[in-house]
């Protein structure tokens, strides 16, 4: 009984001793002990390889825009609080959930491709192996929590309110790249392995480029619904493309809507669309990167040609040129330009010499037209038109489409590096 009494009369005193030192000595170093908040900061900052969303998307197009002046602060004056952070809705959440995941599977399938081109003619049948299970792995997990967010964001439908629309729009655009990855997974399984190992690489190459296509296309689409939250919540601001460095389509909409502002409409503002004809091709037989160094040769190529206005990048191989103030023979005159300028250069890259052709559409903004409906009327147009044709300048005024023929405008075959 009394070595039990001891026993207490120890942990008691044990007890005491920490909480009186735990308050003591945070108060000795100058400090407050961490609250929970804290404590969990410090575990994430020591888990920071957990799959979390990350602050931004991969690509984010949408932020408010900051002045381009931004002078120092006076020595002696506090510097100003930084802004709180902007609580994002659901949606946007989710959206930054689905680039995340993305980004990381794109970035995967880039290093696998890599592997592939690499073998050139001579590929190592277990290597093969190898990279195809490992990539199989990384299909399934990846196929597998796209389609739990998408299921989460089905669920949540009904809180989305007036953006149900979008919301409705990016869960048929993730549907459709899940069933695509899918379809991909299956033919890879059941791809028998060929006498011939080169044959066989060549079909395990054309399945990466596949499934890189496809979530090229997906990042635009989730691109496109987050400008779609921003428009809605009015925080349409000028931004840039990360690749090209041109006003990507956040910074196209400011330059139309600029130019109405100015213009009140007194002049007439042309707006052409330029599409790459098959650049699909270039990412599948030299590999993304090289693909992302074509575009970056072709957008400096743009700029150049057209100084008097507004050159962007929509999305994808799609670019786009403002031409206020313009009559319709000075517009085509610009478009054109820009035309026989990317077919009559040789891009350089990695030793190989590729070509590109280019089909535009060239349409006047109509009164009642928005930036956003004058946008989305020209990307109709382009593939509408270029089912009669491509590698051509089409007029779009009212219903009626007038193949430019094309101009001599003295442009020499150029060669650029990229």
């Amino acid at each position: 009984m009394n070595l039990l009494l001891v026993f207490l009369i120890a942990v008691v005193n044990l007890a005491l001793g920490y909480a009186l030192a735990r308050k003591f000595g945070w108060e000795l170093i100058g400090r407050t002990p961490p609250s929970t908040v804290e404590a969990a900061q410090h575990w994430h900052d020591e888990h920071d390889d957990d799959p979390l969303p990350p602050e931004k998307p991969v690509e984010a197009v949408i932020e408010v825009a900051e002045s381009a002046f931004d002078p120092s602060p006076v020595v002696g004056e506090p510097a100003a609080a930084a802004p709180p952070p902007r609580d994002k809705c659901f949606l946007e959440l989710t959206l930054d959930g689905f680039f995340h995941r993305l980004a990381d599977f794109a970035e995967n399938l880039v290093r696998c491709g890599v592997k592939v081109r690499d073998w050139g003619d001579s590929p190592d049948p277990q290597q093969m192996e190898q990279l195809r299970t490992e990539l199989m792995a990384n299909v399934e997990v990846y196929r597998a929590v796209q389609q739990d967010g998408n299921n989460l964001l089905k669920d949540e439908r009904d809180e989305l309110g007036d953006l149900t629309a979008v919301g409705d729009r990016l869960e048929s655009a993730v549907d459709d790249h899940c069933e695509l990855i899918d379809a991909v997974q299956h033919r890879i399984d059941n791809q028998a392995v060929q006498a011939d190992t080169l044959d066989d690489c060549g079909l395990l190459a054309e399945e990466i480029g596949c499934m890189l296509a496809s979530c090229h296309l997906l990042r635009d689409l989730l691109q496109a619904g987050l400008l779609d939250i921003a428009r809605h919540e009015n925080r349409i601001a000028t931004s840039t493309d990360e690749l090209t460095g041109l006003p990507d389509r956040a910074g196209l909409e400011v330059a139309l809507a600029t130019c109405w502002r100015d213009e009140e409409h007194q002049d007439a503002v042309y707006f052409a669309l330029m599409d790459m004809n098959g650049f699909q091709n270039v990412n599948r037989k030299y590999g993304p990167q090289v693909g992302d160094r074509v575009l970056r040769a072709a957008a400096d190529a743009l700029g150049n040609a057209a100084r008097e206005c507004v050159v962007g990048r929509i999305a994808g191989q799609r670019f786009a040129l403002v031409l206020p103030s313009a009559d319709r023979q000075a517009a085509a005159d610009v478009i054109e330009r820009c035309r026989q300028t990317i077919e009559l250069a040789r891009i350089q890259c990695e030793g190989h010499d590729i070509r590109l052709t280019a089909s535009c559409v060239l349409l006047v903004a109509a009164a009642d037209d928005t930036p956003q409906t004058l946008m989305r009327r020209a990307e109709d147009l382009s593939d509408q038109t270029k089912l009669q044709g491509v590698s051509r300048t089409v007029l779009c005024e009212d219903s009626e489409r007038e193949p430019l023929e094309p101009l001599d405008l003295g442009i020499e075959e150029t060669v650029l590096s990229a």
